[in-house]
Order: C-alpha cells, then structure tokens, then sequence
C-alpha cells in the first residue's frame, strides 16, 4: 500500500465468491464475517492496513459439498483495481498429522486453566475472548477414570468451555463439533472409547470473533444418569 492510499483511507477487498463461511484478517486483526455464498464479500479495510507490505489471510469453513474462495479477490484504492495472487493451504499441519489420533502430551506447551470459572452446560461464552492473534489452535488434555463397579453404570461428560469452532476427540475418535456460541457445550463420552486409566481428549479450534483456546474443562461423571444394572 502507498503512503497516499493509507491517508486516503480508501481501501476495499472484494472476494467474488466465499463457500460457505469465511472470516477475513488484515495484519492478523479480524475485518469481517461473511456466509453468503451467493453474493461477493467485500470489505472496507482502510483502517487496517499500512504503508508497504499487509498480510490478507482468509479463514474458510465448507460445511458440506465444494468450497473455499471460488473466484478472483481484488484490492481496491481511489486510484487502482488490483488482483490478488493467493496462496491455499488445505493441508493444514494438525490435520496431515492427525494429531487428533497421537495421545502423547509430551511436547505440547502445558496451561493452567481457572478452576474458578463456572461451566454452564449449554449457552454462549460467559466472557470475551480477546482479539485473535491465530487462527487455529489444537489444545489436549490427559485424564483418568476409575475402573467401573459392577451392577453400576455410570456415564462420563466433558464441559468444554473454549473460544473458537471446531472439533472435539476421545482417544482418537470424533465426538463431534463445537461451537463457540452453544447451544450445546456438554459431552458425552461413550464407554467403548473410554479406558479404564489413562485417557485424551483433544479439541481443534477455529477462531470465531477471538483468539482460539480452551478456557475451561470439566470431566466428571453425569450423576443423573447413572443406574444400577
């Protein structure tokens, strides 16, 4: 960008077509939302960019069929239309490494989470997350659960208080998607995938609206739900 644009501040990114959703950073700093396949998602980003080199990342998430950025991105100031070389990165590093499948914690970077923060079951996030500095993060945790009684059948849930969309695993098997804003934040964990001992649950997370991360966790027995067989 020139000296001359940034002044102007006038500066607009137009991407023709986004399939299905898509959240677009300029320097790392969140710009907009779309999911609107049907028509262009465009932007005004002068308050975002400067002078010399920007970085323009676009996040896509296809929920079903063919996707991604399906025609050209155009930058355009006051006195230039310009198009826009694009890099895709679909094979993502946690995803070729299945590190969903690895139950190893042995090099991951370890947090203290607040074990005073209240975990609702269901609803949105109690508080904001702050401004997202990544776009994905993979994060794990490793716990252990007693042998089970016999004539007791007790099942196992997680709250997963986290900010970011994406996936939820047990020992390498999917349990499903999450959600930023809920509804639903509690999970089951089927006995077949669970093990007497030693356990991992591993959670991959998009940023949605902030910076991706867990902030809280909850493994417990569904007490409600136990009966005697």
């Amino acid at each position: 960008m020139t000296k001359a644009d940034v002044e102007k501040k006038e500066a607009v990114i137009h991407l023709g077509r986004v399939d299905d959703d898509a959240e677009l950073f300029i320097n790392g700093r969140s710009a907009g939302k779309w999911s609107d396949y049907r028509k262009p998602f465009v932007v005004n980003i002068a308050q975002l960019v400067r002078v010399g080199r920007n970085e323009i990342a676009v996040q896509v998430n296809n929920r079903s069929g063919d996707g991604g950025i399906t025609k050209p991105v155009l930058l355009f100031t006051r006195n230039s239309r310009l198009p826009l070389s694009c890099e895709l990165g679909t094979d993502l590093a946690g995803m070729t490494g299945r590190w969903w499948m690895d139950e190893s914690t042995q090099e991951w970077k370890r947090v203290q989470l607040d074990s005073e923060l209240p975990l609702p079951v269901k609803g949105g996030l109690a508080i904001k997350p702050a401004a997202a500095e990544t776009l994905q993060k993979w994060v794990r945790t490793e716990f252990e659960i007693p042998a089970a009684n016999p004539g007791v059948w007790i099942p196992w849930g997680a709250i997963v208080h986290a900010s970011g969309n994406g996936f939820v695993y047990l020992n390498g098997h999917e349990l499903g998607r999450y959600y930023n804003d809920g509804p639903q934040r509690r999970f089951y964990l089927p006995e077949p995938w669970l093990n007497p001992g030693k356990n991992t649950l591993t959670i991959f997370l998009n940023a949605a609206g902030g910076e991706p991360g867990l902030l809280g966790l909850e493994i417990a027995p569904i007490a409600d739900q136990a009966e005697t067989r």
